[in-house]
């Protein structure tokens, strides 16, 4: 019987380990997507590139326990990711606005009077990266929000290849 709280105990306190093992430090720009430590059956790519990948998972299979709901979207080129959309769309909490926050410190500032209208955006802009928030409310009143970190050197070099390609069909 023991033996048996050992494992219980020891399963639970693994179990607890990795629901706050956050490491947003890998969940970034220029980062490889093959080091982001998430089960493969979460991380599967898109593929609509040989050199671009595509990948969605929910927030959990990276941090158990803490933004849950969260959709994140990655856009990587040659496995280095260039984009990251976190897309909360479940409550009326601010996940995504309480992430970019506390997660990569970007506080947005926000025009007074926002309150009647339906879309309200921010933008930050650093020397290599852009970041960019929105929350709207859709038809039925629910809050959809969008936290984006972008790459915009690779951004528009990609968005230049998809013209090309466009373009050759």
């Amino acid at each position: 019987m023991k033996l048996f709280y050992k494992i219980l105990f020891l399963y639970f306190f693994v179990f607890l380990t990795k629901s706050f093992s956050c490491n947003f430090n890998e969940l970034n720009i220029d980062k490889d997507i093959k080091n982001l430590k998430i089960d493969e059956i979460f991380l599967t790519n898109q593929n609509i590139d040989k050199d671009y990948g595509k990948y969605f998972f929910p927030i959990e299979a990276f941090c158990e326990n803490k933004y849950q709901g969260v959709i994140v979207n990655i856009d990587t080129l040659k496995d280095k990711i260039f984009k990251i959309n976190f897309i909360n769309q479940v409550g009326t909490e601010k996940k995504v606005l309480d992430l970019s926050l506390k997660e990569y410190s970007v506080d947005f500032k926000f025009k007074k009077n926002n309150s009647e209208k339906k879309i309200i955006t921010s933008e930050f802009k650093s020397k290599d990266k852009y970041y960019y928030y929105t929350h709207l409310f859709d038809e039925y009143n629910n809050l959809i929000e969008i936290f984006e970190i972008v790459d915009p050197e690779k951004n528009n070099s990609f968005r230049e290849l998809e013209i090309k390609e466009e373009e050759q069909q």
